[in-house]
């Protein structure tokens, strides 16, 4: 699992923890964060927690400096957890980009915040989100599923679902269009 955006390294180790079969390569932009994660991956030692990696997903995945077991084509998961609505647009295209090269033909990238659904934003606590972060960043914001449809299908990615999570999140795995699920 290739974690963009892993902030802290608090989920990357409980996830490592979890399930101990699975790999786990967190990565981030930010020094600060980068020193966190390193901070979890010595603190606890699971060996399939890898220390982090530097990923800027709103640079063209070709120039990240990966692992050679994460070549293009080779990954089973990425995961993206709460980046898409505190971030550019680019950081969008960047992830979908990564997931269009990167992903195995039956590969997932499942990300996680939340997002208004086909130009709806609801409810009320998310519209009030989304005016917030606005104001914080005029590129920040929720963004919407039919944005991710349309742009997944231009890198022959298809949105697989929508999962209704708490607080008014949603899971969206999304995986090459040939897929049938």
């Amino acid at each position: 699992v290739l974690e963009l955006a892993s902030g802290t390294g608090q989920q990357s180790a409980a996830l490592a923890d979890r399930f101990p079969q699975v790999t786990f390569q967190p990565s981030e932009v930010d020094a600060r964060l980068i020193h966190s994660i390193v901070g979890y991956v010595d603190h606890h030692r699971y060996p399939n927690l890898r220390v982090p990696l530097h990923i800027d997903v709103t640079s063209v995945c070709t120039g990240w400096a990966l692992p050679s077991d994460l070549r293009p084509g080779s990954v089973d998961v990425i995961l993206v957890v709460n980046l898409l609505h505190i971030s550019e647009f680019a950081a969008t295209k960047g992830v979908l980009e990564a997931a269009s090269s990167l992903l195995r033909p039956d590969g997932l990238l499942i990300v996680y915040g939340p997002f208004a659904r086909d130009g709806v934003v609801f409810p009320d606590s998310n519209r009030a989100f989304d005016r917030s972060l606005r104001e914080q960043n005029p590129a920040w914001g929720l963004r919407d599923t039919a944005q991710l449809r349309e742009m997944g299908r231009s890198l022959n990615l298809l949105l697989v679902g929508q999962h209704e999570m708490p607080a008014n999140n949603l899971t969206i795995p999304i995986g090459h269009n040939w897929l049938r699920y």
